[in-house]
């Protein structure tokens, strides 16, 4: 499976478990293009729900949130929930990443998941 169709799984996944849970799903990403294509596949499969955008935000109906960052945003220290971390790994300073979602998984109802592939692409 190519990079795309692991994003496209873990979208699809955080989506999922958003609806069932209600807990909010991160996404920390290597660029905004990378951002921005994680959250046209969430809003692509989250099409037939009463969805609302809010400043780079997916709100479903039952108040889960759907977050988009890059690791070049500044304010994010104010977020809770799983966290799925792409594509992160050769451009940053990985005890950075690492650190973020700690914080962000800091509950134990919470998971971090790593997914890199070659992303010369984007």
């Amino acid at each position: 499976m190519n990079d795309n169709g692991m994003e496209l799984y873990f979208a699809e996944t955080a989506l999922n478990d958003a609806i069932l849970t209600g807990e909010n799903q991160i996404f920390l990403s290597s660029s905004p293009m990378r951002s921005d294509v994680l959250r046209d596949y969430v809003v692509t499969l989250a099409a037939p729900l009463d969805i609302t955008l809010w400043d780079g935000f997916v709100i479903l109906p039952n108040d889960a949130k759907v977050i988009f960052l890059n690791v070049d945003n500044r304010v994010m220290s104010a977020f809770s929930g799983n966290v799925y971390v792409i594509n992160c790994f050769n451009k940053t300073n990985f005890s950075y990443v690492s650190e973020l979602a700690s914080m962000w998984t800091m509950l134990k109802k919470h998971r971090v998941v790593f997914f890199s592939a070659d992303d010369t692409v984007m």
